[in-house]
């Protein structure tokens, strides 16, 4: 079985930004800094990409925020400094299309884009909640992926990537969106994206095992969706927390190069 290296970037900061969006029905009022980020997925041959990031501030405060991104944390950047050139990289799977995970698609010139049928058509026509989130009806701007359609690769569920690397269907905080489960050597990861927003979630409380995003659109489907995450992934991945960079937690971290 092949093992993979992940590398997490840190790609701007959403702040101050309310703990309780994160956490259904907990933490209102309490205010925390949450990083966005992007996954380099290689073995030293090939390398993917999980997300992109939000779009430049400028764009991205139009519409959204507080966001902030200083010149070191750009994509661009961030992927200079761990050695990947995005034109080099050939697969970038989309989470889901929220506009703080498609804002730097660009950046790639070649890659095909992986994205489930079913975010297509949520981010096409979204419930009212979500509406702002996929970008959809804002004057003068259209969702950053629209100009990447012509290389999507269209899932309809689960897909083995590569030996090591299984894209996984993970729906409830949108209806289609997927992480990405790594062999690392020490146990499969998954890249859990806004599934799983902050360790919080993950760990839950003394009420709930695991704890539900605070923008979802399908509690059953979440439920169903940790039951997943538990029978196929020994450590799960937060998709907002500075704590993702931490290689004590995630010992399968140590040697990586990002934030």
């Amino acid at each position: 079985m092949a093992s993979w290296k992940i590398i997490p970037l840190h790609i701007g900061t959403l702040a101050p930004y309310d703990k309780s969006v994160f956490t259904y029905g907990r933490n209102g009022g309490v205010r925390i800094e949450a990083p966005c980020i992007v996954w380099i997925v290689t073995d030293g041959r090939t390398t993917v990409v999980v997300d992109a990031g939000p779009s430049l501030p400028d764009r991205a405060n139009r519409a959204h925020g507080p966001y902030t991104c200083p010149p070191e944390q750009t994509l661009a950047a961030s992927l200079a400094r761990v050695g990947v050139d995005p034109a080099a990289v050939d697969a970038v799977i989309l989470s889901h299309l929220h506009w703080d995970h498609v804002g730097g698609v660009d950046v790639f010139s070649r890659a095909r884009f992986y994205v489930q049928r079913e975010e297509l058509r949520a981010a096409v026509a979204p419930v009212m909640t979500q509406r702002i989130a996929y970008e959809v009806g804002l004057a003068g701007l259209l969702p950053t992926w629209m100009t990447v359609f012509d290389r999507m690769e269209v899932l309809d569920g689960d897909h083995v990537l590569a030996p090591g690397l299984e894209i996984l269907t993970l729906p409830g905080h949108t209806p289609g969106i997927q992480g990405l489960l790594v062999e690392t050597g020490i146990g499969p990861a998954l890249i859990a994206s806004d599934a799983i927003p902050l360790v919080d979630n993950w760990e839950g409380d003394r009420t709930l095992r695991h704890i539900p995003n605070g923008i979802h659109a399908d509690l059953y489907a979440y439920e169903a969706t940790f039951k997943k995450m538990e029978a196929r992934a020994r450590w799960v991945l937060p998709g907002h927390d500075g704590r993702a960079f931490d290689p004590e937690r995630y010992p399968f971290l140590k040697g990586a190069t990002g934030d």
